[in-house]
C-alpha cells in the first residue's frame, strides 16, 4: 500500500458521516493529541513504573497517529506523501 493510499483508506472510515473539512481536521487534531497522550504514557510506564515497553500497544497508537495525520492533511487538500516528504526535507536542513 502507498502513502497516498494509506490515506484514502483513513477517510473512508469517516465517509458516512458526511464531515465538513473543519470537522476532519478537528476529529484529527483531537484525535492526534489523544494519541500522542496515551504514546508517552505506555513509555513512561516502563521508564518509571517498572514495566515492561508495550510495544504492540505503542505501535498501535502509532498507528492512530497515522490515521488521524492523514486525516488532518486531507481536510487541507493535501496528500499525505506530500506533507512527509515537507517534513523530511526540512529535518535536513535544520542538521
Amino acid at each position: 500500500m502507498t502513502i497516498n493510499q494509506f490515506q484514502k483508506k483513513c477517510v473512508a472510515v469517516y465517509k458516512d458521516k458526511h464531515l465538513t473539512r473543519g470537522d476532519e481536521a478537528l476529529i484529527g487534531l483531537m484525535g492526534l493529541n489523544s494519541a500522542s497522550g496515551k504514546c508517552i504514557d505506555i513509555y513512561k510506564k516502563s521508564l518509571y513504573e517498572n514495566q515492561e515497553l508495550d510495544r504492540e500497544q505503542l505501535a498501535k497508537e502509532l498507528g492512530h497517529i497515522a490515521r488521524f495525520v492523514a486525516m488532518v492533511t486531507n481536510s487541507m487538500d493535501y496528500k499525505l506523501e506530500d506533507v512527509l516528504d515537507r517534513g523530511v526535507n526540512e529535518e535536513k536542513q535544520d542538521v
